[in-house]
Parts: C-alpha cells; structure tokens; sequence
C-alpha cells in the first residue's frame, strides 16, 4: 500500500522535486488534449536527485507518487509509475520493487534473453510505464544504467530509437555513498579497458541535464546541540571534511572503551558493521547443512550454523511488498524438526521474527538451504538503505571503498545510537579527502 504524503508538508527543496516532475506530467498530457497533427513530442524527463542520508529523499518519492496517482486516476485506472531500487531493503523502504525483478535483469552482465512469450508478458505488464524512480543510484554501474536502457528499448519497441524506451527516468540517492560492487559508477569517464556497455552507460549518464539536491537533514531532526553537531559531522564526513573537533565529538568519544559501563551494556547485542566480509562468531546450538552442492547455491552458506534468539539476516528477495527482502534483520525464535530428530539435516521449517515484515501470519516451503545468514555483524555494504536502532561500528586501518565511512556512521539517528569498536586514528579519516 503506497504512502499518502501532503504537498503542505514538502520542504522548498523537496518541493522543487516534485513540482518538476509534475509539471513534465502536465506538459505530456496537454499535448495528448490536442489533435495527433498538432501534437510537439515531449522529451522524456531525465533528472538525478542527489540528497545526504536523512534529507527525505524517500519522502519525495512518496510525495510524487502520491500527486500522480492521483492526477492519473482523474482520467485513468492503471499506474504511469513504477518505483524501483537497487537493493531489496530500499525498495521496501519506498514501498517499491527491486529494479531487477521489475524489467527482469539478471544478476551477471550476460541479462537472460526474453522469449517471445516472456517479453509480451513484461510489455502487457509496464504498457502504461511512463515513470521509472530509482534510488540507491550510487549502486548503479555505467554497465547496469547500459543494461536498464536496453531492455526498456525491448520492451518499449516504438520508442526504441529514444533513451530507456522513451521513459523518464528519476535517478535518486547520494554519489557519496558506497559505490557500484564490481562495477564503475556511471559519472566516470570511460578508459581503454572500458566494455562497450560501460561507454554507453557513461553517454546515457550525460544526458541527464536536470539535476536538484537535497541539503537539509530530516531523519536526524532535533534542535538539542547534540543534533546539530550530528547534522555538521554528517555533512562533514560526506564530504571528506573532518576536523579534530569532529572527530573527538563522534569516534574518540564513542569508542566503547572510553563509555561508561551502563552504556558499554547497552551496545552488547546490537548489530556491528565492518568494512569487509567477516566470519560471524556465536555459540551454535544447531548445524544446518545444504541439500544441494555448494556451486548450486549461488551466495548462501553450504553450512550454517543456528542458536535460538541469534539475530539473522535474509539473504534473498522473498516477497519485497512485505518486508521480507535481501538485507531484512530478524530473530531466529524457533528450530523446527521433522519428527523432533535435531540432526545436520535441513530443518522442516525455522521460526524467524522479522523486524520489517508486514504480511500473514504464516508460510510454508521446502528449502534446499535457508537464504539467511547470522547477523550479529554485517558489512557497511549490506547496511546502506538500513536504519539502525544503534551500531558498534569497526571503521577498518583505511579508506576501502569511498563512502564507506559516511555510509557506516549515518545508519544511525542520533551520536547516542553509534559506538566505535576501536579508536582509528585522526590521520585515518583526513585522509579521506585525498
């Protein structure tokens, strides 16, 4: 169910947004009031969003979908609209889909072929698409942007010879955040390594022309000075601008050695976030093991291994409009055998609270292996779209990724809500500007 949002309660910023977006709405409908011989082609909006963590970019996206909704049913019943993210968590989060499941991209470069029969399902089902918002645009390779243009060419075959098959295209999110995994972000020029996708991904980059940003922080609202100074150092780190003072304030002050005992105890069963892969540590009551080969099953674990209460993450898209996707955190209340024999074979069924499900009460399936994994810790990559209660952050000896840094310490609201497993030192985050 999408999110009802009050134009009245839009900031100016969020209301540039979303006026230009209307008005292109406005301008391709008064075209179509005229007869077809007097008709001027509108060109397909083609606008970037840019905003930090927290400014209400998933606010705008409400806020737009709420006034197209609404103006498009005046006239018609279907959706010009389609909302979209890179990530399962974020899609859930705007109340979208995954940008791959909604024009069938595959996970590889190599996109599976549309048959015949596959392709007028896809057409029948986006037929009335005139709108394509995708956040996380961080992610976004100049190959995938490539692969997003082609396969709308495919289905939109009338508008094959205009970009994205004549859609407009909303990218939202935040350049400073972590980057594309495997992949170069669509603003880098191409070099002589460059495939054919990544160069016309960068030319479908350029093209782009409209462009707003975001400034004033929302999620981290608060007039205490504590807040504000948050609001400065998010800005700060977004930008590779620290300072001693920043720095003291948010790592050196909250390194969990230096808290006092009562708040130590407070971050004990909360989510850590690291910079790299990690082998999760507990004390296992159950192993669970795979009934397919580990080559078959993609990037879930051929062994896991299970305690009663241990936080767990999902690891596979399962059902997006309910909260159960890629990314979703939950707790594991329940190991259920067949016949009550606890062995190394695949439980018939386990119980999991999941924080952000919002569907029925009660599912079945027979799994080859479950898609989970411990999530006592996670990478700040699988973090980004995430917002945390509180985070034991470990910032690593350097810079991996750019954005790592901002990503890891603007999952929370509040500098109450992070604490820091070692001190890096000031050096260690100066040195990000370079």
């Amino acid at each position: 169910e999408s999110i009802t949002v009050d134009y009245s309660t839009l900031n100016q910023e969020q209301r540039q947004v979303h006026d230009s977006v209307i008005e292109h709405f406005l301008e391709c409908q008064a075209q179509l009031e005229l007869e077809i011989n007097e008709r001027i082609p509108v060109k397909p909006l083609l606008m970037i969003v840019s905003g930090i963590a927290g400014s209400g970019k998933s606010y705008t996206i409400h806020a737009i979908n709420t006034s197209l909704n609404r103006m498009n049913r005046e006239a018609d019943s279907y959706s010009i609209l389609c909302v979209t993210a890179f990530t399962g968590v974020a899609a859930f989060n705007i109340n979208g889909v995954t940008l791959h499941s909604l024009i069938q991209l595959g996970l590889k470069e190599n996109d599976p072929v549309l048959t015949p029969a596959r392709l007028l399902e896809l057409q029948l089902k986006l037929q009335y698409i005139r709108y394509i918002i995708v956040d996380e645009m961080s992610m976004i390779s100049s190959t995938l942007l490539a692969r997003i243009d082609n396969r709308l060419r495919q289905i939109f075959p009338q508008n094959s010879c205009q970009p994205f098959g004549g859609c407009s295209i909303i990218l939202i999110g935040d350049f400073a955040q972590l980057p594309p995994v495997g992949g170069r972000p669509m603003y880098c020029s191409p070099n002589s390594n460059s495939s054919l996708l990544a160069i016309q991904g960068f030319s479908l980059y350029r093209m782009f022309t409209k462009a707003y940003n975001l400034h004033q922080i929302v999620q981290q609202n608060g007039s205490n000075n504590s807040q504000s100074q948050f609001r400065e150092i998010l800005i700060a780190a977004r930008n590779g601008l620290w300072t001693t003072e920043f720095w003291q304030l948010l790592i050196s002050a909250r390194t969990l050695l230096n808290l006092p005992q009562w708040e130590q105890d407070s971050f004990q069963n909360v989510t850590r976030l690291y910079p790299t892969n990690f082998e999760n540590l507990g004390h296992p009551v159950a192993g669970v093991l795979s009934r397919v080969p580990a080559d078959e099953t993609g990037e879930l674990q051929q062994h896991l291994r299970l305690a009663i209460g241990a936080r767990l993450m999902i690891r596979r898209n399962l059902w997006t409009q309910h909260g159960i996707v890629n990314g979703s955190l939950g707790t594991l209340r329940g190991i259920v055998w067949q016949n009550q024999a606890v062995d190394d074979d695949l439980p018939k069924f386990l119980l999991v609270e999941i924080d952000s499900y919002t569907g029925p009460p009660f599912l079945e399936s027979a799994p080859k292996q479950f898609p989970i994994t411990l999530a006592g810790a996670m990478t700040v990559q699988k973090s980004q779209g995430l917002t945390l209660d509180k985070a034991v952050i470990e910032l690593g000896k350097r810079e991996m990724v750019n954005g790592l840094t901002f990503v890891a310490i603007s999952r929370v609201r509040r500098i109450a809500d992070l604490a820091f497993i070692t001190t890096v030192p000031f050096d260690r985050v100066n040195r990000i500007r370079e």
